[in-house]
């Protein structure tokens, strides 16, 4: 014979702890560098995207962003934060293109259907690769000045003890 359980009693919603779902990084910085909020007011074109799209683009943007741009809140220096929206604008601009697409489009016909792509020249493939999108370009003017090499003096008597 077999044996019969007893129904259990059911869980009451109030004893199931409820945690909310965090998510993989804090809407905004601590340090202010980043803020979803403030980046979709100004870029309200990535409305369709999810939180979750542009934090994982964010995170390649801030690579791409170097340390060395200032940022200082409280004197009211915001060239890095700038330049990680601008850079964070063109990485989702070109991720939205579709999947064919491998540049800016030159030209396009309407008779059985024609497009062409400007691909990038292999002479200067940074600067191309941002000037694909207006935040690109954006992005490349407003970071010039922190490209440019360091300097190098030169002594006319070299001696290795000074």
């Amino acid at each position: 014979m077999s044996e019969i359980e007893e129904p259990q009693e059911p869980v009451k919603p109030e004893s199931v702890p409820i945690t909310p779902l965090e998510p993989a990084k804090p809407i905004c910085d601590p340090d202010g560098l980043f803020c979803l909020e403030e980046f979709r007011r100004h870029y309200p074109r990535f409305e369709q995207l999810s939180d979750d799209q542009i934090l994982a683009a964010e995170v390649m943007a801030e690579e791409l962003t170097p340390s060395y741009i200032p940022f200082d809140p409280k004197n009211k220096i915001y060239q890095r934060k700038s330049a990680l929206y601008l850079a964070l604008c063109h990485v989702l601009t070109l991720s939205t293109w579709p999947d064919q697409q491998t540049g800016r489009v030159t030209s396009a016909g309407e008779g059985s259907v024609n497009t062409s792509f400007d691909l990038i020249k292999p002479t200067s493939v940074t600067a191309q690769w941002w000037y694909q999108t207006q935040c690109g370009q954006l992005y490349w003017t407003l970071t010039a000045g922190y490209r440019r090499g360091g300097r190098m003096y030169g002594l006319s008597n070299y001696h290795p003890y000074g």
